[in-house]
């Protein structure tokens, strides 16, 4: 996603905090300008660090020498791991991170070839039975997180100030009754995932934000991404601010 909004590929897009990121870090200017997905710790978990059932990993400090699947190496979900990691007794230099894509996480855990996973909706829930939840990493970054946002190609967002002022409005307010309304969500997701309806109600399910773009809800991200050396460097948030984003 952030790659073809930074071709001129598409205009708009949702896209992760810490691809955005890395993006900008590395001289890429795009423009934030609303917000997209609330993790919160007082939310069901969306994304949990899990083991298999007969494991000896019970905490952190069982993770020395272990391998961890995430589903991309050097972004959002890894930095959040290794910061679990380092604040609840482990040592996150000393585990071996590997990249296995979501759907096939379980397996590899199933079969031993990985340690621990990072599993994420749908997967996670329909995972109750074949692995034990240690942790969840995103809450050892913040009680709450923005963890994506919609953002612009600049050139398209600088040309065209009146549709930018009918989106962002218009994403509140889809936001607020996709929050509100879960069994309709689900019906539309079914249509166009296949997946069964009564698969989707029982997930876990993550909240769209309805309110502004927060700075607090994004730093914590961009500061464990550089503590890691996924960043050259460090930066405020609000450097990804699209002008005049409210």
């Amino acid at each position: 996603m952030t790659a073809a909004l930074v071709s001129g590929a598409i205009d708009v897009g949702p896209s992760n905090v810490a691809s955005m990121a890395a993006a900008y870090a590395h001289g890429l200017r795009l423009d934030l300008f609303a917000p997209s997905i609330i993790i919160s710790a007082a939310a069901p978990p969306t994304t949990i660090i899990a083991v298999q059932n007969s494991s000896p990993i019970h905490a952190a400090r069982d993770f020395s020498g272990k391998t961890v699947a995430c589903n991309t190496l050097r972004d959002l979900q890894q930095a959040a791991v290794m910061t679990w990691l380092d604040k609840n007794g482990g040592d996150s230099k000393t585990v071996r991170f590997v990249e296995i894509p979501n759907p096939d996480q379980l397996g590899a855990l199933a079969a031993g070839r990985v340690d621990a996973a990072c599993l994420v909706e749908p997967f996670l829930s329909s995972a109750k039975n074949d692995a034990r939840f240690i942790g969840r990493p995103y809450d050892s970054l913040g009680r709450q997180l923005m963890t994506f946002g919609w953002i612009a190609n600049s050139n398209w967002y600088a040309a065209n100030p009146d549709l930018v002022k009918k989106i962002v409005p218009a994403l509140r307010e889809s936001a607020g009754w996709a929050n509100k309304n879960p069994a309709q969500t689900a019906a539309i997701n079914s249509t166009y995932s296949k997946v069964p309806v009564e698969q989707l109600t029982s997930q876990n399910r993550q909240l769209f934000a309805e309110g502004k773009l927060d700075a607090r809800l994004i730093q914590p991200i961009i500061d464990a991404s550089a503590r890691y050396g996924f960043l050259p460097h460090g930066f405020a948030a609000s450097e990804l601010f699209a002008p005049n984003a409210v």
